[in-house]
């Protein structure tokens, strides 16, 4: 659901004692260093429907995610006295916290404008929706956050997000912990050159049958030779 453009993480496993290993993803955990990263709009929206909000009774279904210029704008239906359909515009950003915040600046139910209207009576959207049963979304007040370490599937991430900006395609997401300075100034680049590469360095790594101790292993797309 998401591409990464650039990162550089420490992996660990999460079973003491045991290798990395990369077919299971549920076995270890990706400490990221520094990372630009980018999710589509299209795979956000998979993202929470198939995954943070897929659970049942969920307040927010048939959810789809855009830009409005500079905005993003979510689109789907609040289960509240029936499939009402709304539609949010907001402001995204980094909360200090590592957080994806989304600040509505327009929001309509069941297509009239209601962002006035709860100013008016005094409620809030977290009166409205309660996501305590998500993965790794939460509402306060009007805003809505989303949480990058507990949205997405297995490998688990943990990193230091510091800006969150959307353009016309997709969500882009910026990663920097200066507590894994030392990671990130220690990854080089692999001994091929490569468009697109993954070179994993040191401590133990296990990929199919490949069992590799103190790895040093270069992973590479390379573009297809056409006979001539």
């Amino acid at each position: 659901a998401y591409g990464i453009e650039i990162i550089r993480a420490g992996i660990e496993s999460i079973r003491a004692g045991q290798p990395v290993v990369f077919d299971d993803t549920h076995s270890f955990v990706m400490r990221i260093a520094s990372a630009d990263a980018a999710v589509t709009t299209g795979d956000l929206a998979r993202l929470l429907n198939n995954y943070v909000f897929a659970y049942p009774k969920a307040p927010l279904i048939d959810l789809h995610v855009s830009a409005d210029g500079a905005r993003i704008r979510l689109r789907g239906k609040l289960r509240k006295g029936g499939d009402l359909p709304f539609d949010i515009v907001g402001d995204l950003s980094a909360t200090p916290g590592g957080e994806i915040r989304i600040h509505p600046t327009h929001i309509d139910v069941a297509r009239l404008p209601a962002g006035g209207l709860l100013h008016l009576v005094g409620i809030k959207l977290d009166q409205l929706v309660n996501l305590s049963g998500s993965r790794g979304a939460r509402v306060a007040g009007n805003d809505v956050y989303l949480q990058p370490d507990s949205m997405l599937p297995p490998p688990h991430i943990r990193g230091r997000l510091v800006a969150a900006r959307i353009d016309a395609h997709a969500v882009r997401l910026t990663f920097e912990d200066p507590a894994m300075a030392a990671t990130a100034s220690a990854a080089g680049h692999p001994p091929e050159a490569a468009a697109n590469w993954i070179y994993f360095r040191h401590d133990t790594i296990r990929i199919g049958r490949l069992f590799m101790v103190d790895a040093d292993l270069e992973l590479a797309k390379r573009e297809a030779q056409i006979a001539r």
